[in-house]
Protein backbone atom coordinates (compact mmCIF):
# COMPACT_ATOMS: atom_id res chain seq x y z
CA UNK A 1 0.00 0.00 0.00
CA UNK A 2 2.80 2.46 1.19
CA UNK A 3 4.32 1.58 -2.49
CA UNK A 4 1.55 2.78 -4.09
CA UNK A 5 1.01 5.91 -2.03
CA UNK A 6 4.54 6.81 -2.66
CA UNK A 7 4.45 5.99 -6.62
CA UNK A 8 1.08 8.72 -6.20
CA UNK A 9 3.13 11.05 -4.52
CA UNK A 10 6.53 11.10 -6.98
CA UNK A 11 3.80 11.30 -10.03
CA UNK A 12 2.38 14.09 -8.62
CA UNK A 13 5.74 16.06 -7.87
CA UNK A 14 6.75 15.05 -11.35
CA UNK A 15 3.63 16.76 -13.00
CA UNK A 16 4.00 19.89 -10.93
CA UNK A 17 7.18 20.60 -12.09
CA UNK A 18 9.48 18.68 -9.38
CA UNK A 19 11.46 15.67 -9.67
CA UNK A 20 11.36 12.45 -7.41
CA UNK A 21 13.02 13.96 -4.72
CA UNK A 22 10.28 16.90 -4.85
CA UNK A 23 13.21 19.68 -6.34
CA UNK A 24 12.35 21.51 -8.92
CA UNK A 25 13.22 19.78 -11.99
CA UNK A 26 15.16 21.54 -15.10
CA UNK A 27 13.03 23.82 -17.17
CA UNK A 28 10.66 24.33 -14.39
CA UNK A 29 9.57 28.02 -14.38
CA UNK A 30 8.91 28.40 -10.62
CA UNK A 31 6.76 30.84 -9.73
CA UNK A 32 4.91 32.91 -11.83
CA UNK A 33 5.21 36.86 -12.06
CA UNK A 34 3.74 38.71 -9.60
CA UNK A 35 2.83 36.08 -7.87
CA UNK A 36 3.00 36.56 -3.66
CA UNK A 37 3.15 34.31 -0.94
CA UNK A 38 0.05 34.84 1.70
CA UNK A 39 2.91 35.80 4.61
CA UNK A 40 3.79 39.01 2.51
CA UNK A 41 0.29 39.71 1.68
CA UNK A 42 -0.35 40.02 5.97
CA UNK A 43 2.39 41.74 6.37
CA UNK A 44 1.27 44.32 3.69
CA UNK A 45 -2.28 44.30 4.91
CA UNK A 46 -0.84 45.15 8.46
CA UNK A 47 1.62 47.91 7.58
CA UNK A 48 -0.77 49.21 5.49
CA UNK A 49 -3.56 49.33 8.48
CA UNK A 50 -0.85 50.84 10.81
CA UNK A 51 -0.09 53.65 8.49
CA UNK A 52 -3.78 54.23 8.48
CA UNK A 53 -4.38 54.02 11.96
CA UNK A 54 -1.04 56.59 11.94
CA UNK A 55 0.01 58.15 9.17
CA UNK A 56 -0.61 61.79 11.05
CA UNK A 57 2.24 60.71 13.70
CA UNK A 58 4.64 59.00 10.88
CA UNK A 59 4.72 61.69 8.49
CA UNK A 60 5.22 64.55 10.85
CA UNK A 61 7.79 62.20 12.37
CA UNK A 62 9.21 61.63 8.84
CA UNK A 63 9.39 65.52 8.07
CA UNK A 64 11.09 66.33 10.84
CA UNK A 65 13.56 63.37 11.55
CA UNK A 66 13.71 62.25 8.08
CA UNK A 67 14.30 65.21 5.29
CA UNK A 68 16.28 63.41 2.97
CA UNK A 69 14.07 60.47 2.46
CA UNK A 70 10.99 62.12 2.94
CA UNK A 71 11.34 64.17 0.03
CA UNK A 72 12.69 61.16 -1.96
CA UNK A 73 9.22 59.56 -1.12
CA UNK A 74 7.21 63.26 -2.74
CA UNK A 75 9.63 62.95 -5.63
CA UNK A 76 8.78 59.51 -6.23
CA UNK A 77 5.15 59.90 -5.84
CA UNK A 78 5.28 62.77 -7.86
CA UNK A 79 6.71 60.94 -10.74
CA UNK A 80 4.47 57.87 -10.27
CA UNK A 81 0.95 60.25 -10.56
CA UNK A 82 -1.17 59.98 -13.16
CA UNK A 83 0.30 62.39 -15.97
CA UNK A 84 -3.16 62.85 -17.32
CA UNK A 85 -4.01 64.74 -13.86
CA UNK A 86 -1.54 67.47 -14.69
CA UNK A 87 -2.41 68.27 -18.12
CA UNK A 88 0.90 68.35 -20.12
CA UNK A 89 2.42 65.17 -18.11
CA UNK A 90 5.28 67.04 -16.65
CA UNK A 91 5.51 66.41 -13.08
CA UNK A 92 7.43 69.48 -11.48
CA UNK A 93 11.08 68.65 -11.19
CA UNK A 94 12.62 69.21 -7.58
CA UNK A 95 16.70 69.39 -6.33
CA UNK A 96 16.34 66.94 -3.46
CA UNK A 97 20.19 67.45 -3.05
CA UNK A 98 19.09 71.50 -3.13
CA UNK A 99 16.56 70.92 -0.29
CA UNK A 100 18.47 68.69 1.83
CA UNK A 101 21.42 70.73 2.00
CA UNK A 102 19.06 73.89 2.83
CA UNK A 103 17.38 71.80 5.59
CA UNK A 104 20.39 70.38 6.94
CA UNK A 105 21.60 74.13 7.05
CA UNK A 106 18.59 75.25 8.56
CA UNK A 107 18.62 72.62 11.30
CA UNK A 108 22.84 73.08 12.21
CA UNK A 109 22.16 76.79 12.29
CA UNK A 110 19.18 76.34 14.96
CA UNK A 111 21.40 73.68 16.81
CA UNK A 112 24.02 75.89 16.93
CA UNK A 113 22.46 79.00 18.02
CA UNK A 114 20.81 76.49 20.74
CA UNK A 115 24.18 75.10 21.91
CA UNK A 116 25.72 79.56 22.04
CA UNK A 117 22.20 79.96 24.17
CA UNK A 118 23.22 76.85 26.83
CA UNK A 119 26.67 78.08 27.04
CA UNK A 120 25.61 81.63 27.68
CA UNK A 121 23.48 80.13 30.62
CA UNK A 122 26.64 77.87 31.85
CA UNK A 123 28.45 80.70 31.95
CA UNK A 124 25.95 82.97 33.72
CA UNK A 125 25.77 80.20 36.08
CA UNK A 126 29.14 79.74 37.00
CA UNK A 127 29.70 83.54 37.37
CA UNK A 128 27.26 83.40 40.01
CA UNK A 129 28.45 80.43 41.78
CA UNK A 130 31.39 81.96 41.70
CA UNK A 131 30.68 85.20 43.37
CA UNK A 132 28.66 83.03 45.72
CA UNK A 133 31.52 81.12 46.84
CA UNK A 134 33.91 84.63 46.72
CA UNK A 135 31.11 85.97 49.44
CA UNK A 136 30.92 82.77 51.07
CA UNK A 137 35.14 82.77 51.29
CA UNK A 138 35.18 86.25 52.84
CA UNK A 139 32.61 85.54 55.76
Amino acid sequence: MSDTRSATIDVHLTRAGRDSGGRFASGNPGKPPGATSRLRNQVSRLLITDFIGNHEQIMARLRADHVREYLQLMLQLMNEADPSAEGDGEAPRLNVENICTEAVARRETQRLAEEAQLEAWINEEAAQLECWEDAENEA
